[in-house]
């Protein structure tokens, strides 16, 4: 009974680990606990088991020639010797050289037939016929290393990593393949193999453009690919289907979490407008990374001098702020007041932590005990002597804000003034750390340099500061 009660239980959890994944509709009603011994009814019980479910396969029962059964062991002895693509001429010789031949038609059968009943992956397309996988798995395998290759590709240099986010977006680039790829022989080497099967499955498309009147034919550099929506970790199913309209097969594929199969896609309907734009380009990027850095890491550098230097004799910036409302309505805009003073009586219930940089200044040159810089409050800081007070380094990041802005029409910046951009922020926030006290920002600021940013990131910065450079022309 204690056994049983153990038995009962071991069996309850695996079910119970299972009861999301795609591997529960692979589970049986009865459970077999086998204790190895000689003689187990369990084990008999086990057996016909497996015969029984086994006969609910398609192919069961149907009659197959002796001849093929030295091909089946040469498939075997070659996927145990770790091959996981052949040439089909590798076959055909062996097959010449052994005892029991076959002929060139009837090979395509054989193999045709073991691609059916799912021990090897093969196709008699012209493309196609030259190669066979023999672990259907390794190419599912293929396909989770492009899934689960973020943490991978992050560290790569920006091209590659600008490629995994057109991925993300459901274009598949050859020089992502090539990166994910490179160091493993097998997928290096069948990289155009791989591609063609993924096509052949409906995983992938290869899209033709239509030059002006349709008369010619453009080929892109891409595949659509659906493939983004497989979650790191996720669990693969790859089912065949009948498809009784077209009558075809094609691959569902389901996810754990996700509660229908995804389709491969054909077409672009509904394709989100920022997924057809031109590239991104450098420049781009460079745009991008500065507007990130001052809506982040400025921010909150202002944002803490903010919420450390209240003026006596309140205790916590928000008293100061409804001490001089009437005044502070008049420094800000429509959408400020709506921010800083949301409630319809007037009391304050805004968030600091909402605050943009724009705001932030505002709130500090009108509320906080920050002294002006030397050469006062909406003018350039003194460099010469370097004025290095907080006013300043407050000052400095206002008009970097608007020199960024400015560039906001077309979302651009060079090279060498992203550099020079940057070193000044850097300086500024080293600046500010020696008077607060915080160590924080520089380390935060190091890592958002090589940030990856994706196109749709990219245009909604530009977006950002585009509103920015309207509101503060419109004051």
């Amino acid at each position: 009974e204690y056994r049983h009660e153990i038995c009962e239980n071991y069996f309850r959890e695996i079910r119970f680990h299972l009861k999301d994944k795609p591997s529960r509709f692979h589970l049986i009603e009865e459970d077999f606990a086998i204790d190895n011994t000689v003689v187990d009814s369990k084990l008999e019980d086990l057996k016909r088991k497996i015969v029984e479910v086994a006969s609910q396969q398609p192919y069961w029962g149907e009659e197959i020639p002796a001849r093929w059964l030295p091909l089946e062991q040469v498939l075997m002895n070659l996927r145990a010797q770790g091959r996981k693509v052949i040439h089909r001429s590798l076959l055909e010789n062996m097959n010449q050289a052994g005892g029991v031949q076959i002929s060139t038609d009837e090979l395509d059968l054989f193999l045709r037939f073991q691609h059916e009943i799912g021990t090897i992956l093969y196709f008699s397309t012209e493309l196609l016929k030259e190669k066979i996988v023999l672990e259907p798995q390794w190419m599912i395998n293929a396909l989770k290393s492009l899934i689960t290759a973020e943490e991978f590709v992050l560290k790569h240099a920006l091209p590659v990593a600008t490629k995994w986010y057109e991925f993300k977006n459901g274009k598949l680039y050859p020089e992502l393949i090539d990166a994910l790829w490179t160091k493993d022989a097998d997928l290096h080497d069948n990289k155009d193999h791989i591609l063609l099967l993924m096509e052949q499955l409906n995983i992938i498309a290869k899209p033709k453009l239509y030059i002006d009147d349709a008369s010619e034919i453009k080929e892109v550099n891409y595949f659509f690919a659906p493939l983004d929506k497989l979650k790191e970790n996720a669990e693969v199913r790859c089912d065949l289907h009948d498809n009784i309209i077209e009558s075809n097969k094609f691959l569902k594929f389901w996810f754990e979490g996700e509660s229908d199969p995804i389709l491969p896609a054909n077409n672009t309907d509904g394709q989100d407008e920022d997924d057809v734009d031109a590239p991104i380009t450098q420049e781009h990027i460079n745009h991008a990374r500065l507007c990130n850095a001052l809506t982040t890491v400025c921010s909150n550098a202002l944002r803490e001098i903010l919420l450390t230097n209240v003026p006596p004799p309140h205790t916590d910036i928000y008293k100061a702020i409804l001490a001089i409302e009437a005044m502070l309505k008049k420094q800000l805009n429509k959408d400020q007041v709506k921010l800083v003073f949301p409630d319809p009586q007037g009391l304050y219930t805004g968030k600091v932590e909402e605050f943009d940089t724009s705001l932030l200044y505002t709130m500090i040159r009108n509320v906080s005990s920050v002294p002006a810089p030397s050469n006062g409050w909406g003018k350039p800081p003194n460099d010469n002597p370097r004025d290095t007070t907080l006013g300043a380094s407050v000052e400095r990041i206002r008009i970097y804000r608007n020199h960024i802005s400015g560039h906001s029409v077309d979302g651009k910046i060079s090279q060498p003034d992203f550099e020079d951009y940057w070193a000044e922020i850097d300086e500024v926030l080293h600046e500010i750390e020696i008077v607060i006290g915080n160590h924080d920002y520089l380390e935060d600021l190091e890592k958002r340099k090589n940030q990856v940013i994706t196109p749709h990131e990219a245009r909604e910065l530009q977006k950002t500061f585009q509103e920015y450079k309207k509101q503060t022309e419109g004051k």
